[in-house]
């Protein structure tokens, strides 16, 4: 899964286990969390028919496109990324990089708002199992379902502000701290071909596929265009009267950068 770890501690047999517990953990609990919220909530403390309805089809979408982005992230096995870069994330079992990012992506923004969602319904009635003066099994179940899936909202809350920025920068984790090195020197915003470009480096053009955890992103995950190589493509394709004024507008200094490969970057 991934790079398999042969070397060091990671590939110990005790490891190879250990990294499992993590996912046994997120399945087992939120399996505790699909009960709670579809039985408690959905079928014992809910009267009315539509509402029970539209709040099971709701949950449920927002439920299966939650784990099925989560386990792509783990299963999707990804390109050979250089020693710096391998950061096991320990909640997928799984490294980040170019092949299942978008996987990511997805599974942050869907476990976001899957959290949301739950913690939004599920209010009334913590509150209300909360005020019972005679609580029961159901009520506990209740009020320590919300208070799980309240605490994932605020530990993901976070993670999801993080990527919402550094997608449409075009940006990993990593040169997020660390500005990216080229041939002038560090460049923050080396890969930045503008926001919508950026965001379809990652889904692809066919906007259909974006929702989706299909792989649809754009290149091989070896070589990226950059900013400079944009440039350079612009005026080597503008007429001499153009590029005349790009270059008086400095826009010219593009052309003594050749396009540079990106190695595979880890989130």
């Amino acid at each position: 899964m991934g790079e398999e770890r042969n070397n060091g501690i990671w590939g110990t047999p005790l490891f190879r286990v250990l990294r499992w517990v993590p996912v046994i953990f997120i399945v087992v609990v939120m399996s505790w969390g699909y009960y709670v919220f579809v039985v408690e909530i959905c079928l014992f403390e809910m009267d009315s028919i539509w509402e029970k309805s539209f709040t099971l089809i709701v949950y449920h979408l927002s439920f299966i496109f939650f784990f099925w982005a989560y386990f792509k992230t783990m299963i999707t096995c990804s390109k050979p990324v250089p020693p710096q870069f391998k950061i096991p994330q320990a909640w997928v079992n799984n490294c980040i990089a170019f092949d299942n990012y978008k996987f990511f992506v997805l599974f942050v923004n869907y476990a976001f708002t899957y959290c949301f969602l739950v913690t939004c319904l599920a209010l009334p009635y913590f509150i209300q199992a909360w005020n019972e003066e005679i609580r029961t099994l159901g009520h506990y179940n209740i009020m320590s379902g919300f208070a799980v899936v309240f605490m994932w909202l605020i530990l993901v809350t976070p993670l999801f502000s993080t990527h919402l920025y550094l997608l449409p920068m075009n940006r990993s984790t990593v040169e997020f701290f660390h500005p990216a090195i080229f041939t002038h020197g560090p460049d923050k915003k080396g890969f930045y071909l503008g926001i919508f470009d950026n965001i379809e480096e990652v889904f692809g053009r066919d906007k259909r596929k974006w929702a989706f955890p299909i792989f649809s992103s754009l290149g091989d995950g070896i070589t990226f265009p950059t900013r400079h190589s944009r440039l350079r493509s612009a005026n080597e394709e503008c007429s001499p009267i153009s590029c005349n004024a790009d270059s008086d507008n400095g826009l010219a200094k593009a052309n003594q950068f050749d396009e540079i490969g990106k190695e595979n970057s880890i989130v």
